[in-house]
């Protein structure tokens, strides 16, 4: 696991959605437009509520859009987390630090690299924080 430095904005939003959605989330990701929260193992469902109603609450209450992530140790289990909805039809490490992704079509692998890359960059981010220097491959 990589150490950073939490600044005072993610701070904030760790202890505001903790307030509302009463789960500790393990960590907080804030990119142009969204904000990332990772939840515990096991607590995903709890945070988002029954049809997404705690995570759509959020977002209104903080003007962002907002996903809530569930972590997994599994680093494949993870990815899949994060990369939801976009389909995904083989994950598989191809050398020690790289990662291929192989999207069931092009809908999902539009998906997963987002425009300008945005989406791919944010996955890579985070993959990099919980699992060290992590290069990933979509195909």
């Amino acid at each position: 696991m990589v150490t950073r430095v939490l600044d005072q904005e993610i701070i904030g939003y760790l202890n505001y959605f903790d307030k509302v959605i009463h789960v500790q989330a393990k960590d907080c990701f804030i990119f142009e437009d969204f904000v990332v929260f990772i939840v515990p193992e096991g607590q995903g469902r709890k945070a988002v509520g029954p049809n997404g109603s705690k995570a759509k609450n959020l977002s209104e209450r903080m003007h962002k859009r907002v996903r809530i992530i569930e972590f997994s140790e599994d680093i494949e289990q993870f990815i899949k987390n994060l990369t939801y909805p976009a389909k995904i039809s083989k994950l598989y490490k191809a050398k020690d630090n790289l990662i291929d992704i192989q999207a069931e079509d092009y809908k999902s692998r539009g998906m997963m690299i987002g425009k300008n890359k945005k989406n791919l960059d944010a996955l890579h981010e985070i993959l990099r924080r919980f699992f060290g220097d992590i290069t990933i491959k979509v195909e």
